[in-house]
C-alpha cells in the first residue's frame, strides 16, 4: 500500500480522502488541518491527524501528498513535501501568483520530485474524446468556442473568508477549470482580454466576467460566466460529476468548426448534408462515451506518477501557463 497524506480536510479534501480510502493500493496515512480535532466525517476515523505539516512529513514519512488547503497557502506547504522527497498532488490553481506556481516547479526540478497538479477535468471520458474529436478533424478546422457558466451560489459560500481574498473569486476559484479545459482541448492561447464585474455581490473579488481568448491556431473563444445567476449551463449541472449537483441535460459549450459544430457534454456533432450551407438540412450524431469519476482517475494516475512509471497529466509548467493567462485578466 502506498502511504498518502491528505493536508486540508475541507470540502474537497473529503472528497480526496474518500477516493483514497476506496482506492485498493493506497493507504490514507495521515491528516493535516488547521482545527485542534479533525472534522468529524467517518472517512478520518483513526487516521493520525496533525497541525503541523513538518510534524507529519518526519514521523509519517508518506510516499504522496494532497494538498487540498485555500490557495494561497499551497507554494509553502507544496514545497516542504517537496523537500522531503514527498510527491504532491497540488489542487487547482498551483498558486495565487506565478511566480509562485514557478517557485513550487523549481524545487520540483531540484529535488526531483514529481508535481501534479489537480485539473481533473482532463480525466473526465468525455473531455478525453472530445479532445480526439478535435484533433481528429471531426467538425474541420477550429473557428470559434463559446463557453458558459452561470451558477449562484449561495451566501453561506463566501462566509470562508479566503474565498473573498486576492487569488479567490470565479476567475481562479471557477474559471480555471475553463481556462485549463481550453488548453487542453484546442491548443494554447495567444492573448486575453475581457470584463470582470463585482457589482453583483459587491465582495472584494469578481462574481460576473466576460472572457475573450485568441487561440494560436487563430479560433476565438467567448467565455460569459456569472455566479449570481441560476442557470442550466454551467459544468456542474451540465457534466454532474457528482451527487452534490442536480443535472441539466443541457449544453454549456459549443466548438465551431469550418465542417460542424461540437457540443459539449452531449458530445453532439452537427453538419450539413453533403456539402450544404445554412439553406440545407442538417444532421446530428451523438458519441457515446461511459460515465466515469475523474477525481477517482486523477488519484489513480497519481499513484503512477507516485511510483515513477507516468508523468503528470496536468504538470507544474501547464497549470502555471493556465494561470498566467488568469493573473492577464485580473492584473491584481
Amino acid at each position: 500500500m502506498i502511504p498518502i497524506a491528505l493536508v486540508g480536510p475541507g470540502d474537497i479534501g473529503i472528497v480526496h480522502a474518500q477516493a483514497v480510502v476506496e482506492h485498493s493500493e493506497l493507504q490514507l496515512a495521515a491528516v493535516v488541518g488547521n482545527q485542534p480535532i479533525a472534522p468529524s466525517n467517518p472517512v478520518f476515523q483513526d487516521i493520525p491527524y496533525y497541525n503541523d505539516i513538518g510534524r507529519m512529513l518526519r514521523e509519517i514519512n508518506p510516499s504522496g501528498a494532497i494538498i487540498a488547503t485555500p490557495t494561497h497557502l499551497h507554494v509553502t506547504q507544496a514545497i516542504q513535501c517537496i523537500r522531503s522527497g514527498v510527491s504532491v498532488l497540488v489542487e487547482k490553481p498551483i498558486a495565487t501568483d506565478v511566480n509562485d506556481a514557478m517557485k513550487i516547479g523549481l524545487e520540483a526540478k531540484k529535488n526531483r520530485v514529481a508535481v501534479l497538479v489537480g485539473h481533473h477535468r482532463r480525466f473526465n471520458k468525455r473531455m478525453v474524446i472530445a479532445q480526439a474529436l478535435l484533433r481528429s478533424g471531426a467538425i474541420g478546422k477550429l473557428v470559434a468556442v463559446s463557453m458558459v457558466w452561470l451558477v449562484r451560489k449561495p451566501e453561506a459560500y463566501f462566509r470562508k473568508e479566503w474565498r473573498t481574498r486576492s487569488g479567490a473569486g470565479i476567475l481562479f476559484n471557477n474559471l480555471i477549470h475553463e481556462i485549463d479545459s481550453i488548453r487542453f482541448l484546442c491548443g494554447e492561447i495567444r492573448s486575453a482580454s475581457g470584463y470582470i464585474s463585482s457589482a453583483n455581490r459587491e465582495l472584494n473579488v469578481p462574481d460576473s466576467t466576460v472572457i475573450i481568448l485568441q487561440l494560436e491556431s487563430g479560433a476565438l473563444v467567448s467565455i460569459t460566466a456569472s455566479d449570481t445567476t441560476p442557470s442550466p449551463c454551467a459544468w456542474e449541472v451540465s457534466v454532474s460529476e457528482t451527487k452534490a449537483f442536480p443535472k441539466s441535460g443541457q449544453d454549456c459549450w459549443i466548438f465551431a468548426g469550418t465542417e460542424g459544430t461540437l457540443s459539449f457534454p452531449s458530445l453532439t456533432i452537427w453538419k450539413h448534408e453533403a456539402a450544404g450551407d445554412w439553406q440545407s438540412r442538417l444532421r446530428y450524431e451523438k458519441v457515446k462515451c461511459p460515465k466515469n469519476y475523474p477525481i477517482y482517475d486523477q488519484l489513480d494516475h497519481f499513484k503512477d506518477v507516485i511510483r515513477g512509471v507516468d508523468e503528470p497529466r496536468c504538470s507544474v509548467h501547464d497549470a502555471t501557463q493556465t494561470l498566467r493567462t488568469i493573473k492577464e485578466l485580473v492584473h491584481d
